[in-house]
């Protein structure tokens, strides 16, 4: 067999087993997208009005420079962070009035 015919075929075989390939990895079933795992709380959507200067100061300080944007669910972090501060206020300043009475 000349050496011509000989690299031909080998190129044909490599050809044909890289479609092979293809097709196996078609025939795969699809992963299903990776979903969030159900949160434990359940949130609920509130609309609120704030004073601008007080939304400016937010926004300028969640404002993300490396995404050119204030992240997904960063106002609601806050907003959140801060209640539970003031609640946690609230129910050390009851405690502390309940042991005094006593």
């Amino acid at each position: 067999m000349a050496k011509h015919s000989r690299n031909h075929l080998y190129f044909w075989l490599n050809a044909m087993s890289t479609i092979a390939y293809v097709q196996t990895l078609s025939q795969l079933p699809e992963r299903p997208p990776m979903s969030r795992p159900p949160s434990v709380t359940k949130r609920i959507s509130k609309n609120i009005s704030l004073p601008e200067y007080l939304v400016a100061r937010m926004e300028l300080e969640l404002y993300s420079e490396v995404d050119g944007r204030i992240p997904v669910g960063a106002q609601s972090q806050l907003i959140e962070a801060l209640l539970r501060q003031h609640y946690t206020r609230q129910d050390n300043a009851q405690a502390t009035f309940v042991k005094e009475c006593q």
